[in-house]
């Protein structure tokens, strides 16, 4: 047996106090497991159905403006890259987004496999995450396109208006002190040695 993470009492959902602090000697943690996976991941799979948990590590008031704006221009940036990507299906009406931030929190980020992937390689990219890319097949986590990451770091350098909002989607992820989904670039780092 090996640890998969250690975490904080006090980093964890509330919803897993009921969890912890059960009085029974043995608990079935099932009903618990969607809380469980987000403590454990920062992205993954289930059901089919992929989840990027954005940790917003900022400790003061988050102004609303700025958490909606950071919402917006995202999926509108996701938008776009399907419009300019035909050969790239996936519904936007289909991203659902829950939130549990008390500064700091949490944004879990959940639908199609293929959205939520460029969306989390979107996040990565205006954050400066770091990630090697020197491959030039298929991202295999269910996209079937060829060079996804170069495409999406191509987009976001194609256009004025697209890099303004890169940049607005850069300034909020920054001040809201939102760490890199570590899990999804772990995805893209194996995915790269595998195609070398």
């Amino acid at each position: 047996m090996h640890w998969l993470k250690t975490v904080q009492r006090d980093d964890l959902d509330p919803y897993l106090y009921r969890l912890m602090y059960s009085h029974h000697t043995i608990s079935e943690g099932d009903f618990y497991s969607e809380y469980i996976d987000k403590v454990i991941n920062s992205f993954f799979i289930k059901d089919e159905v992929a989840h990027l948990i954005l940790d917003v590590q900022t400790t003061v008031a988050i102004p609303a403006k700025d958490l909606f704006e950071m919402g917006t221009v995202a999926l509108s940036l996701l938008g776009e890259f399907r419009q300019e990507e035909k050969d790239i299906k996936f519904n936007l009406e289909d991203v659902d987004v829950k939130m549990n931030l008390q500064s700091p929190g949490t944004v879990e980020l959940a639908g199609s496999i293929v959205a939520i992937t460029i969306l989390g390689i979107i996040f990565i990219a205006v954050a400066g995450g770091e990630f090697k890319i020197k491959y030039k097949n298929d991202l295999s986590v269910g996209i079937k396109t060829q060079g996804i990451i170069e495409k999406v770091a191509s987009f976001l350098q194609s256009r004025r208006d697209i890099k303004n909002q890169a940049d607005i989607l850069a300034k909020h992820t920054k001040g809201l002190n939102i760490e890199n989904p570590q899990d999804l670039i772990k995805i893209i780092e194996a995915i790269t040695k595998k195609k070398k």
